[in-house]
């Protein structure tokens, strides 16, 4: 798989996917939702009919789209962690910037 480039995200924006990210069950929720779809789609292989002329090519398109479902959550599993990384990496240098100045103005 090439190298995924993330999306670029605008201050705003990152603090916004950072609050709509917060709790901690939401990649769960996300991994439960997407795997649910998955796993059906990958059901859908049972109603190929073993004598279907193009039995190959429709078990071929189902698990392509199985398989792009399960990249695509990695995919953005990845940008929220990566998300909250910048988000708390921020939020310690303005603490040292915050504790810096106090201890000059003392």
């Amino acid at each position: 798989m090439e190298k995924h480039n993330p999306v670029p995200l605008t201050a705003t924006e990152r603090v916004d996917l950072g609050s709509i990210t917060r709790h901690p069950g939401m990649t769960v929720l996300l991994e439960k939702i997407i795997g649910t779809h998955m796993r059906g789609q990958l059901e859908m292989v049972h109603n190929v009919q073993p004598d279907d002329p193009n039995r190959v090519t429709k078990i071929d398109g189902i698990c392509a789209v199985a398989n792009g479902m399960k990249l695509t959550y990695e995919l953005a599993k990845r940008e929220i962690e990566r998300n909250w990384k910048i988000l708390e990496e921020q939020e310690a240098q303005r603490s040292r910037a915050v504790k810096n100045e106090l201890e000059m103005t003392q």
